[in-house]
């Protein structure tokens, strides 16, 4: 018999280090060499973690009858259990094909105009010279597009009664009550859980309160809650509100801050490197000012650099998967009820994979392709982030706009680190950063 001891205090332990450092965490299993390791976390028991290319290959390849969305989920309390992140076998196929038109072609396009609205928006709020924290104003850009692509909320006094309610939910859904499944219980309305609780229903209140107008008007709009409130179950039923309301906590909570967390990380990275900055606002600058999506989105040097960025900073530490029936990983036979995952930074720092994990270097992703199990920033397989696309889209546009119109400088010393921000990880010291004109002149006004 295992004594259970041990493995909850192991349990309690691990995930207090990677809440502290993740980061950190994860690339000291890497250095023991193995291929894969037993992680043990509460609520969860023990997870075989894979941090090589042919474990994660294996994990994304097995079929949804043996490997699927891991239930219990950590981000089950924020996300709600109809998230497309938590659905599992053909409820989460059918689920996806009715999201995915969304993110693609036409609807990508449509979006330009908000993402560079956003960032014209921002930047005129904040004098050029003046020091402002990056994350601070990346997340700010960040909500207002994805709020405006959720709802299509123009209105500025509603936007900021969204900003407020997700800022505070996100805050109260602390690394404690995500990895620490015993602290969700009610202490007096004072707790960390009451917090939370409270949080989540000023948010639920705003979302049902635009799902029943939506659901009021007879003709669909182009944003996504007027698609969701237009669908249709196999049965020919609506999706009911608390399914609309978790799909669509789901795009906002993983629709900005992923993005605006890998957004600071990319200024930084960028800035603090001078011959990498040199190379990318040449290439910026080889496009004029109004240059189309279609234009940006081909820049070499731009696609190779973000693609490092999420190489080096992965938004998110793991991916899990929960074992539906008996099946064999790595060489381990895992029982039906276990847990199997891939180590996403122990991957991405794979000296086996990456010549030099170290080192921001983008040109390794224009001197070779790597495969869809060595690279995984938006995870693999049918469970892959159906929104990568739209983040990519954003990224790039974002960084284009800023770089095309001012000069960034970062005036935070020393090394950053990463550390749990919400569901994603995030630099944990404030990175300022100071906007100023450009060569030629050009600001954004």
């Amino acid at each position: 018999m295992v004594n259970t001891v041990p493995n909850t205090i192991n349990a309690i332990s691990n995930a207090l280090m990677i809440s502290l450092n993740p980061e950190g965490f994860f690339k000291k299993k890497l250095a023991t060499g193995a291929d894969s390791f037993f992680l043990s976390m509460p609520g969860l028991n023990q997870v075989l973690m894979a941090t090589s290319d042919t474990g994660a290959s294996q994990i994304f390849s097995a079929d949804t009858s043996d490997l699927t969305s891991s239930l219990p989920s950590p981000l089950q309390p924020l996300l709600g259990s109809y998230s497309l992140l938590l659905l599992q076998g053909n409820t989460h196929v059918q689920e996806r094909k009715m999201m995915r038109p969304a993110f693609q072609g036409a609807c990508l396009r449509s979006y330009v105009p908000l993402i560079h609205d956003a960032v014209t928006t921002e930047i005129s709020t904040h004098d050029l010279g003046k020091k402002i924290d990056l994350q601070t104003f990346m997340h700010q850009i960040t909500l207002n597009v994805i709020i405006e692509v959720v709802f299509g909320i123009t209105e500025e006094i509603r936007k900021k009664e969204y900003q407020q309610a997700i800022r505070k939910l996100l805050h109260a859904f602390s690394p404690p009550i995500m990895l620490f499944p015993f602290i969700r219980k009610k202490m007096l309305g004072i707790g960390p859980w009451d917090r939370f609780l409270k949080a989540r229903t000023t948010l639920d209140t705003l979302i049902y309160d635009d799902i029943e107008k939506a659901r009021g008007q007879n003709q669909a709009s182009n944003h996504i809650l007027s698609t969701f409130v237009n669908l249709k179950t196999n049965t020919g039923e609506q999706l009911s509100h608390e399914h609309i309301r978790d799909e669509l906590t789901t795009l906002l909570m993983a629709g900005h801050e992923t993005t605006a967390n890998s957004l600071t990380w990319a200024i930084y990275l960028i800035s603090t490197n001078v011959s990498i900055s040199t190379i990318l606002i040449q290439e910026i600058h080889s496009l004029p000012v109004d240059a189309s999506i279609d234009q940006i989105m081909k820049l070499s040097y731009l696609d190779a650099v973000i693609k490092e960025v999420l190489r080096l900073h992965p938004v998110v530490p793991l991916v899990l998967r929960s074992v539906v029936r008996e099946h064999t990983l790595m060489g381990y036979k895992l029982k039906a009820g276990s847990y199997a995952g891939i180590a996403t930074v122990s991957l991405h720092m794979n000296p086996k994979i990456w010549t030099d994990p170290e080192l921001f270097r983008p040109e390794r992703f224009i001197e070779k392709n790597y495969s869809s199990s060595e690279y995984v920033p938006f995870g693999g397989g049918t469970k892959k982030c159906l929104g990568y696309g739209f983040a990519l889209f954003e990224m790039k546009s974002v960084i284009f706009k800023l770089y095309r119109q001012t000069k960034i400088e970062i005036d935070t010393k020393g090394k950053v680190v990463a550390s749990i921000q919400g569901i994603t990880l995030g630099p944990k010291q404030k990175i300022i950063a100071t906007f100023c004109k450009t060569n030629n002149g050009n600001t954004i006004t």
